[in-house]
């Protein structure tokens, strides 16, 4: 498992995560004096080695304040299961750093999970603003958080909003939330703004809502990557308006570090001049456009958000409408949506194991010489096969299934 590490809850040297290829930070208290900080990551190359080393210079330009006490940072590599310091050049701003005192430093080591890995079956939004929702986020237990400048961001609010984001994001990376932060649309005015507040926090990656040119999401792209020293983070676009469904195939390839599109039901309801009913069948051509655009172009796709937060039997039903078109996860607008989406959009263990079994028989079959065999009175060829691979495949990625 490809992880990187920030600051966060819990005592230091804890347990590693487990995989291969690990990135990490190890602290050593070294008496008064502080603490010694080592990163180590799989080779001097890897950008995930990069990403620790970011994530620790924001944890450290937060807390230079609060103490005089100073730690070395040492920057290593791990190189054949050995360790090999790199030369004095590559240490840059980690050599010496102001860090409050080890007792103060309660709050260590934590996972951040890689964006490019999590499955993605839940996206929560969080007004950037509202600091003690943002506060609460670790808790609701989501693949992945959102901090909003967008339309959660009250008239304004925005450079409430933004010193909010950019205060929150080391705090959540502390607490072992992968977070990003939509921003205002790519075309917007406020663009330029939100990037320059938040870029020096490190995002793990960035929500764009309402796009609808390609060539305007792939400056965007450029931008952040500039912002962020050259390294792309990945972007999830906003599919929100008539505009945006139908140049929905170009703006899932508009840029590499396209990640995901999310499709808005209530935007672009309003872009149609669509009246909105339960059924949902006014959005079902654009929802599903979507969705075809996203695995066209071999991204994953985010489905609408339901904005009464009481409903839950409501949500269920949309969230599992939604993962019969092929959708990958949901957008929450409140932490009681996310339960509800992860057992939408996790297989259950009835699932794998009907999907195991019908894969064990077809490969008899297979063996005996035919390829369309009879299973349990259904009819199994090469394209069901394939889609119970996925299944028991993502289920093992996912590493949970559900309950059901």
């Amino acid at each position: 498992m490809a992880a990187v590490l920030g600051l966060a809850d819990g005592p230091a040297g804890g347990a590693q995560p487990r995989g291969e290829r690990v990135d990490r930070v190890d602290f050593e208290r070294r008496g008064d004096a502080g603490l010694r900080v080592a990163v180590l990551g799989a080779d001097q190359g890897d950008r995930r080695a990069a990403r620790v080393e970011r994530r620790v210079a924001v944890a450290v330009a937060e807390l230079q304040s609060k103490s005089e006490r100073f730690v070395e940072i040492e920057r290593s590599v791990q190189v054949g299961g050995g360790k090999e310091d790199l030369a004095e050049r590559d240490l840059g701003v980690f050599r010496r750093a102001h860090l409050c005192s080890f007792k103060n430093m309660r709050n260590i080591y934590s996972i951040v999970p890689d964006p490019h890995e999590i499955p993605l079956r839940s996206l929560l939004f969080a007004p950037a603003a509202r600091t003690d929702l943002v506060a609460k986020l670790p808790r609701a237990g989501a693949d992945l958080v959102t901090l909003d400048l967008e339309d959660g961001t009250a008239p304004g609010q925005a450079e409430e909003a933004r010193a909010g984001a950019a205060t929150a994001l080391p705090a959540l990376a502390a607490a072992g939330q992968c977070a990003y932060v939509r921003t205002n649309p790519p075309d917007h005015d406020s663009f330029p703004a939100d990037l320059a507040a938040v870029a020096p926090a490190s995002p793990a990656g960035y929500v764009l809502p309402k796009c609808e040119d390609g060539d305007t999401v792939a400056a965007a792209a450029a931008a952040i990557a500039a912002a962020h020293g050259g390294e792309a983070p990945p972007l999830i676009l906003g599919i929100e308006t008539v505009a945006g469904v139908m140049e929905a195939p170009a703006l899932a390839v508009s840029a590499p570090s396209v990640q995901a599109l999310y499709f808005g039901a209530e935007d672009f309801a309003t872009s149609a001049g669509a009246r909105r009913t339960e059924a949902g069948d006014e959005v079902l051509y654009a929802r599903s456009r979507v969705l075809l655009a996203a695995r066209a172009a071999g991204v994953r796709a985010l489905d609408q958000a339901i904005p009464d937060v009481r409903d839950d039997a409501r949500f269920a039903a949309d969230a599992a409408a939604g993962r019969d078109l092929g959708y990958d996860g949901k957008l929450c607008i409140h932490p009681r949506q996310v339960e509800l989406s992860h057992e939408a959009f996790t297989p259950s263990a009835e699932e794998i194991a009907a999907a195991a079994r019908l894969l064990d028989a077809f490969e008899a079959a297979l063996a005996a010489g035919n390829a369309t065999p009879l299973i349990d009175g259904r009819m199994v060829d090469e394209p069901l096969a394939r889609r119970a691979r996925a299944l028991v495949a993502s289920a093992g990625a996912e590493g949970v299934t559900s309950g059901n």
